[in-house]
Order: C-alpha cells, then sequence, then structure tokens
C-alpha cells in the first residue's frame, strides 16, 4: 500500500514538474512579447510625439499664411480703390 502511495505521489511530482517546465516557458516567452511590445510602445510614443509637433508647426505656418493672406487681400482691395478712383 506505501508502495503503491508513493508511486502515486512520484507520478504527481512528475507531473508538477513538467508543468513547472512549461509554465516557465510560458513566462519567459510572454515576457519576451513583453519587451517587444514596449518597445514598439515607446516607438509609436515618439511618433506621437513628432507627429503633434509637426501638427502644431503646420497650424502656426497656416495661420501665417493666413495672415499674409489677408494683408495681400488689403493691399489688393488698396489698389483696386486707386483704380477706381483714377
Amino acid at each position: 500500500m506505501l508502495d503503491t502511495a508513493f508511486q502515486k505521489i512520484e507520478l504527481l511530482v512528475d507531473k508538477l514538474l513538467e508543468k513547472n517546465t512549461t509554465l516557465k516557458a510560458q513566462i519567459a516567452t510572454l515576457s519576451q512579447e513583453k519587451e517587444q511590445l514596449s518597445q514598439e510602445k515607446d516607438q509609436l510614443v515618439h511618433q506621437l510625439s513628432q507627429l503633434n509637433d509637426d501638427s502644431e508647426t503646420l497650424q502656426l505656418e497656416a495661420l501665417e499664411q493666413e495672415e499674409k493672406q489677408s494683408e495681400l487681400l488689403v493691399k489688393v482691395n488698396a489698389l483696386l480703390g486707386r483704380i477706381e478712383e483714377a
């Protein structure tokens, strides 16, 4: 009877060791995936920051263009006014 119980315990220990090995391999794989995802996230954060900077620059350039167009429109209207007076 003790032999049977001991064999069952050995079998259970072997199964637990196999499961432990499998879980360790899964943990290693997940850790690698986590590191890759972390690197990808860092790259995306950097790209987003760059895109935000670019967007701000483009918005400022658009405002400057609008101001120049407004100034040009004032000058054109002034010239048209002078031409109409002549």
